[in-house]
């Protein structure tokens, strides 16, 4: 109890803060800049203890959305403060206006503050859980990983990248033989679960045992609900696609309902309206890109501007998918070439359908795709109803066999300029990945999560990862 109150009572300094801040720079672009840019704001807007009320009632909401008992990452905590300080400002002028005081607040400085808290409030928190709390002797969480196969090693190792949730891994249990570079140590067999975490002070336990029998992974669940306050369970690589399920009781009976998002034709309206919005917005910025990078490949190698190929698209119908031409001209046949004498390489290309040293790419093209610039012609695509913004990857006809059973999902929606593959890791993740990637999408879509891919696009070309 003693630890929670402190977790509780560190965030809720930060959010009071944040709000403070947000509503103190409110008040003086209200007061400031926005009498000298609009001649309707005269008169005079200064701090009200009223305001006041709105940190009592963020900081309450804020607990209702469980943002002091839940830890997220930066982009899932940022679409919560979206969320809560929505209701906590709607909530707020209610108030006012019920007790007659809603003349006493500036309502332009609130909406300004409305704006600015969720990205003050997100960076913040980010900051402190990441420099003070991490620190601390309260906020770390012990985690033991049961499981030592390559899938949980590479889960160890993705949650060290998000140091803000305070996972502080100690170490695996498993039966089967350590793999190479393991992030931590090896304790022992699942047998020893009990001695282990009565001798590490483990506070959670994550079982990652895919491809074991369910029997035995809910035998483990079992035994360790007893230890420790937390377990959690890794899902196998393909129930992704079961992800978005909803539970219906009807008395002493439940159901499991599984959802498909993009399936349903409302949804499909208001993605397509969401990006008509966001390509009017952007037109001058990426026009103007499309212009000038059209330029520099005419003028650094011989051959056309743009290149085409056949991509699969919404219902299995083939399309001509445009991107800058980023190869020379007899490029398949310095394919075949590099092919027959690199048998490493003809096997990277049967795998992945490309290839990380790639001798046909020419100077400006190795440019282009490691900053993915290559795919803004695919803006033509997505005006003409071929692609979307946002969606899972457009593979080629030899791809379509790799996804199996999961092409369902790939073909109810139109393929993507971005999805989570692209700000994911791109070509660093395996096909089987790729897959579970758009399955997850589909099932699973939302304007929150078109939003949150746009945004992670900018910082994933910029660090070009995975890009080749």
């Amino acid at each position: 109890m003693r630890r929670q109150f402190k977790i509780f009572f560190s965030l809720v300094s930060v959010d009071l803060f944040g709000l403070l801040l947000a509503l103190a720079l409110g008040l003086i672009l209200r007061q400031v800049f926005l009498p000298r840019l609009f001649g309707v704001f005269q008169t005079d807007a200064h701090w009200q203890v009223e305001y006041l009320g709105l940190l009592v009632i963020g900081v309450g909401v804020f607990a209702y959305d469980g943002l002091y008992g839940r830890r997220h990452t930066a982009w899932e905590e940022l679409r919560h403060l979206l969320r809560s300080v929505s209701i906590a400002m709607v909530l707020f002028l209610a108030v006012m206006t019920a007790v007659k005081r809603g003349g006493d607040v500036s309502r332009p400085a609130l909406i300004m503050a409305w704006m600015l808290a969720p990205g003050i409030l997100v960076g913040l928190r980010l900051w402190v859980k990441r420099h003070l709390l991490s620190k601390s002797s309260f906020w770390p969480r012990r985690i033991l990983v049961a499981g030592v196969s390559a899938e949980a090693v590479k889960m160890a190792r993705h949650l060290r990248l998000f140091p803000e949730l305070g996972y502080d891994l100690i170490g695996f249990l498993g039966n089967e033989r350590e793999p190479v570079g393991m992030p931590g140590e090896c304790f022992g067999s699942l047998d020893e679960l009990e001695a282990v975490v009565a001798a590490q002070g483990v506070e959670e336990l994550i079982i990652a045992l895919p491809g074991e029998s369910r029997i035995k992974q809910f035998d483990l669940l079992k035994r360790a609900e007893g230890l420790v306050p937390r377990v959690s369970v890794l899902p196998e690589l393909f129930d992704a696609d079961k992800m978005n399920v909803d539970v219906e009781k009807v008395e002493r009976y439940f159901f499991l309902s599984f959802q498909n998002n993009l399936m349903k034709t409302s949804n499909r309206y208001l993605k397509n309206i969401f990006e008509i919005i966001i390509i009017l917005l952007t037109l001058p910025l990426w026009g103007g890109m499309l212009v000038g990078l059209s330029l520099a490949v005419k003028m650094t190698s011989p051959g056309p501007v743009f290149f085409r190929q056949k991509r699969i698209g919404s219902g299995g119908e083939e399309f001509w998918c445009y991107k800058f031409r980023t190869m020379v001209r007899d490029a398949e046949e310095r394919l075949v070439r590099h092919l027959a004498g690199n048998p490493s390489a003809r096997q990277e290309w049967e795998a992945e359908r490309k290839l990380k040293d790639d001798p046909r790419i020419t100077a400006i093209g190795k440019i282009l795709r490691k900053t993915s610039f290559d795919e803004l012609p695919q803006m033509f695509n997505v005006l003409r109803g071929e692609m979307s913004l946002v969606g899972p990857r457009p593979i080629v006809a030899d791809e379509v066999e790799k996804y199996g059973d999961y092409f369902s999902y790939y073909m109810a929606v139109c393929p993507g300029i971005s999805g989570l593959w692209q700000v994911s890791g791109r070509n660093d993740i395996d096909y089987a990945q790729r897959v579970m990637l758009d399955t997850f999408y589909v099932r699973n879509w939302s304007l929150w999560l078109d939003f949150m891919i746009l945004l992670r696009t900018i910082p994933a070309v910029l660090k070009k990862d995975g890009a080749y």
